[in-house]
Formats: structure tokens, sequence, C-alpha cells
């Protein structure tokens, strides 16, 4: 279903905001309770998020800073609000390569929370493949699969990466690590 033009006006504001109001301490909180007045869905939870923690880190007021990664993990004030702590942790990790850092994080959040958010699982088949991990293949595809229409998930990195298991040889499937391997 496309969003309507009201709704990504209201997407674009708490982005806008989030942005003009980087330089402070709030912004994460803020722009997270935004997200959750809007019941923001996990495909806008992280155009929104992926774009702010960009400029954020950019600014030099990272989520890395005023986040913890007990906010990546804990389930606390609501699932819109953990998903945008989430998106914006995860993200910024992602921009600066930290691998098993994404990994280590991700492998502690419920797969009941993952198999909701396909962009979480993309960054955890980022951070597999980051670290030359072949099995981060199989789990791209899954995701590209389910969230191939989402730019911030099925990025163009990710689809030339997909286009690589064809390459694979046959009888060699990479399997899937992780939350998914462990049955969580």
């Amino acid at each position: 279903m496309t969003p309507s033009p009201e709704r990504n006006a209201a997407l674009a504001r708490v982005a806008s905001i989030a942005i003009e109001t980087v330089a402070g301490t709030q912004w994460p909180m803020r722009l997270a309770e935004a997200l959750r007045d809007l019941d923001a869905t996990w495909q806008e939870s992280a155009e929104v998020c992926a774009d702010v923690a960009w400029q954020a880190r950019a600014a030099g007021n990272s989520a890395l800073v005023l986040l913890d990664p007990e906010h990546v993990i804990d389930p606390g004030p609501g699932p819109v609000i953990c998903r945008a702590y989430r998106h914006l942790y995860l993200s910024v990790l992602r921009y600066d390569f930290r691998c098993r850092s994404v990994e280590s994080l991700l492998n502690q959040v419920p797969l009941s929370v993952l198999n909701a958010d396909p962009y979480s699982w993309a960054l955890y088949a980022f951070a597999r493949l980051g670290q030359s991990r072949s099995d981060g293949l199989a789990v791209m595809e899954q995701v590209l699969a389910t969230a191939s229409d989402h730019p911030k998930t099925a990025s163009p990195a990710a689809r030339s990466v997909a286009g690589r298991s064809a390459s694979r040889p046959r009888g060699r499937a990479a399997r899937p690590r992780g939350p998914a391997a462990r049955g969580r």
C-alpha cells in the first residue's frame, strides 16, 4: 500500500524536525516518540531513522553517543520506539562498518521482533557479509524476497550481493547462522 501524500508529509516533518535538532541530546527520544505518535511501520522507521542517523553522525552527535546498546535489545517503551532506537543505533554502526557490533546486538534481539523488521535483518546480513561470512548471503536473499521493494532495505549494494548468489556452486548453499539458526 502506497502512503498518502499526507502521511509522507507527516514523516518528512518528523525527519526535518529531528535533523534540525541533532545538535541537542534529546533528538533520538523525540524522533522515536514522533514515530510512535504516527504509529510508523518498519519501512517508515527505517527510511526516517537511516537518514536522520546519517545527518546526526555528520553533525558529530551520533546516536551512538546518546543511546546505549540496551536501547537496541530492550523491548521497554513499546515496539515503535524500540524499533526506532534499533534503527538509529544500528544504522550508525553500519555507517561505521562496525559489523561485529551489529551482529552481536542483533543476536540478542528476540527472533519474533526481528521477523517483524526486515530492515534489521538486512543490517544483520550486512554485518555477516562485512565479516566475509557467506551465510550473510542467504540472509540477504531472504530479506530481498521479503522486502525488495523497500529502498533502504534493498539497497543497490544488497542487490549486487544477491546477484552473486547465482554464481554459488550447486549443492553448497549457505546456511544462516545467528538468531534464525538459534530458533529464538
